[in-house]
């Protein structure tokens, strides 16, 4: 059980504890679109805003290759996951 929230961070109270945190608007770049859209690199999702779960739309599915965007975006999520628990 869990929520999503663009800031994570800003829940980490005391009732969030054991709540899977999901962060949406996550793209490798980071930056914004012509949408309006906002982008968070993995890095700063987890190790910044303290999320559990990446969650990633365009920046998969409007990828040349979506498999090997997919996998980059799974290693670079899972490498800062890492990093965050030293």
């Amino acid at each position: 059980m869990g929520f999503i929230s663009v800031r994570p961070s800003e829940w980490k109270a005391e009732w969030s504890r054991g709540l899977v945190q999901m962060t949406p608007g996550v793209q490798l770049g980071g930056g914004g679109d012509a949408m309006g859209q906002q982008y968070n690199t993995p890095d700063k999702v987890i190790k910044e805003c303290g999320s559990d779960v990446i969650i990633v739309g365009r920046g998969i599915y409007k990828a040349q290759d979506p498999v090997a965007t997919a996998k980059e975006y799974r290693a670079q999520g899972w490498n800062a996951y890492e990093s965050a628990l030293q």
